[in-house]
């Protein structure tokens, strides 16, 4: 009991340096997702959906509309919205880290936390060095089994090089 109560106090102490919400990806993606990234950053989501979903329909195949269209949807609580474009994102470019980390985020709120610590695990094999703050974003209300499953992999690859 008392390594549990030092492993939930060691997580929220940290989980509270982080911030859940989903990161918009402004810098690496300009043009045509300026509009759409400038409404959505001055707080004006639903706008900003609408500009997304003109980028998605001229560029099908912009894996960043996908995402970042997936933050309006996750910053309106629209979960399931959100995981289909993180999805849809991920097909075009699944070697995203941050889309399988943001739709792991989604399936928590789901409170799906099989797929969710599937997306996690995801994001880690491929970027580890980021590990450590993908592990403290977990809230501490995840099933102690599966937070206890999640760190046991972290262990795995800290045996292997990488991680935290």
């Amino acid at each position: 009991m008392n390594g549990k109560k030092n492993l939930v106090a060691i997580f929220a102490a940290v989980a509270a340096l982080f911030s859940v919400a989903p990161k918009l990806r402004s810098a690496q993606i300009e043009e045509p997702l300026k509009p759409a990234l400038e409404l959505h950053e001055s707080g004006k989501i639903k706008e900003a959906l609408v500009e997304y979903d003109k980028v998605i329909k001229a560029h099908p195949k912009l894996a960043e509309a996908y995402f970042n269209r997936g933050n309006a949807y996750f910053d309106l609580g629209q979960d399931k919205q959100a995981i289909n474009d993180y999805s849809q994102a991920l097909r075009l470019n699944p070697k995203d880290a941050e889309a399988y980390y943001n739709r792991a985020n989604a399936y928590r709120r789901l409170k799906q936390d099989g797929p969710a610590l599937n997306d996690y695990s995801a994001a880690i094999k491929l970027n580890p060095e980021d590990a450590r703050s993908l592990t403290m974003q977990l809230r501490t209300d995840v099933d102690d089994a599966i937070l206890q499953k999640f760190f046991d992999y972290l262990r795995t690859l800290r045996g292997h090089g990488a991680g935290p």
